[in-house]
């Protein structure tokens, strides 16, 4: 069978294609899937396409001969696995012209993007009105959580849920020995904007209250500093991820509470759980099903509940390692690569 995986983002890269696709390569390529890739954006182009008006304009026309490309060879495969969104057109003419292939199409999603992302604001070259006609397109849609099946089940009659997942075999435990009590944050400078800088408040408190006993680390905050917090953000490495959330002692993944953020797949706390590390996390949308209360973490909504739950696992060292533990075993079992490859698999053979 012969696959032709669609993206935006270099592979190794983008965090929906890593982990919702990219992870299952090697067991699909040994199961008779020969997979061609094709990507967008080179990795420095990904780096400074945020920060770079002349990076943006290079991409925007780059996608125009990417694409094309492409559609010359859409008879060559079996599959045509779109993932997310194919093109930072607004238009959804790729996916059209694919469509008229003899592939079938799979298309998936992991976040809601038919809405613009918290603090954005809709342009002419916005994204979310081709989303559905994606949806609609496709033979078959993956959705990342109930959620985003709900809405995709609106456009097309033909969806399963497949949850992100991590590799296990990668995403491992090292042993630690911190002299301080390490409280973790890792994501993109979009999600820190939106997520992370409205929780400072709780740990201002929380620094006040336990001063140098803890100590508060962040990757991929795009270069983030708080000399109050004795923060310094690390900025995101695929190299350094796992030695730096390794680190932690308790991870936290605060989130509002809106439809833009029902849609997340709760990917950070499955990392965290991966390396056995109790996730601390709003329980919104997934979040409350992937972190069990008081087993694998704690669920916390209110500054007070915030503060009562991390700091009972702070004063607790030997439930920090219990959760951890529970932790671990529950991603193996539930949101892994090994849990899910078959049924990966099945949906793209079938």
């Amino acid at each position: 069978m012969k696959l032709l995986f669609l993206a935006n983002y270099p592979k190794g890269l983008g965090p929906s294609q890593r982990f919702r696709f990219e992870a299952y390569m090697p067991f699909l390529e040994k199961n008779g899937v020969e997979i061609t890739y094709s990507t967008i954006m080179s990795e420095s182009e990904y780096r400074n396409y945020y920060f770079s008006t002349v990076v943006k304009a290079k991409v925007f026309i780059k996608q125009f001969f990417i694409r094309l490309k492409d559609i010359l060879n859409k008879n060559k495969y079996d599959v045509i696995f779109i993932q997310r969104e194919l093109s930072f057109l607004p238009s959804d003419i790729f996916a059209r012209i694919l469509a008229k292939s003899g592939a079938k199409i799979i298309y998936d999603f992991d976040d809601a993007i038919w809405l613009p992302p918290a603090g954005s604001s809709t342009s002419i070259l916005s994204r979310h009105n081709k989303i559905p006609k994606l949806i609609g397109l496709a033979d078959v849609v993956i959705a990342g959580n109930n959620f985003l099946a709900d809405y995709a089940k609106q456009h097309n009659n033909n969806v399963v849920i497949v949850p992100s997942v991590v590799d296990t075999d990668e995403y491992k435990p090292i042993p630690k020995q911190n002299d301080k009590v390490i409280i973790g944050w890792s994501g993109s400078p979009s999600t820190l904007k939106a997520n992370f800088i409205p929780f400072v408040p709780v740990l201002e408190k929380l620094k006040h209250k336990y001063g140098d006993k803890i100590e508060i680390k962040v990757m991929g905050g795009n270069f983030y500093e708080n000399k109050e917090l004795g923060i310094k953000s690390v900025p995101f490495s695929r190299a350094e991820e796992i030695p730096f959330v390794n680190s932690f002692d308790i991870g936290l993944m605060p989130l509002p509470d809106t439809p833009w953020m029902k849609g997340k797949c709760g990917l950070k706390a499955i990392i965290y759980m991966a390396l056995q590390i109790p996730a601390v996390v709003s329980p919104v949308g997934v979040n409350s099903e992937i972190v069990r209360e008081g087993i694998d973490g704690f669920h916390a909504t209110t500054e007070n509940e915030w503060m009562e739950k991390l700091s009972y696992l702070i004063e607790n060292p030997e439930e920090r390692k219990k959760m951890g533990d529970n932790a671990r075993q529950r991603v193996i079992k539930h949101y892994s690569v090994n849990a899910w490859k078959d049924e990966l698999l099945r949906v793209i053979k079938d």
